[in-house]
């Protein structure tokens, strides 16, 4: 029997390397603000969530990954997106950047002011948005509460 989708992402994420916390600017905190600004099921099982996320400058999301992906987007201040295996992806007032399912990241603000944030999803419902991954962060897999069933 194959395993639950909720138990076959970490397996497959535990088969993946991982990005190194040491290597990465900023201090991993909680956001200073994360407000769910909807929650839209499709009626087919999955929903559409976005949160409006502000981040202080210098800090940033400890490594995580998302299940089914999704896109953030910049309003005020600026971001830089870090994923395993590639180039640092940096997007400021007006930008957006996609975060691929499975792939160990963190998003910094590389800013001097606060950064504030459209974080959107599209997952199936009763799924978390994101999987913290950094030891010692487990508290903050809160910052994005987890959806009803």
């Amino acid at each position: 029997m194959a395993p639950a989708p909720d138990q076959q992402a970490m397996h497959d994420h535990d088969q993946m390397a991982t990005v190194d916390p040491a290597a990465l600017p900023g201090k991993p905190t909680r956001s200073l603000e994360s407000k769910l600004i909807l929650r839209a099921p499709d009626g087919q099982g999955r929903e559409t969530i976005v949160n409006r996320t502000i981040r202080a400058p210098g800090t940033r999301a400890p490594i995580h990954f998302h299940d089914a992906g999704g896109t953030t987007c910049v309003l005020e201040g600026e971001m830089t997106l870090y994923l395993k295996g590639q180039a640092p992806q940096r997007a400021v007032a007006g930008q957006c950047y996609y975060m691929p399912s499975g792939m160990p990241m963190s998003g910094v603000n590389s800013g001097s002011v606060n950064a504030v944030l459209l974080d959107i999803f599209t997952v199936p419902v009763g799924t978390p948005v994101w999987r913290v991954t950094e030891e010692g962060m487990d508290a903050i897999q809160q910052q994005f509460p987890a959806p009803q069933k």
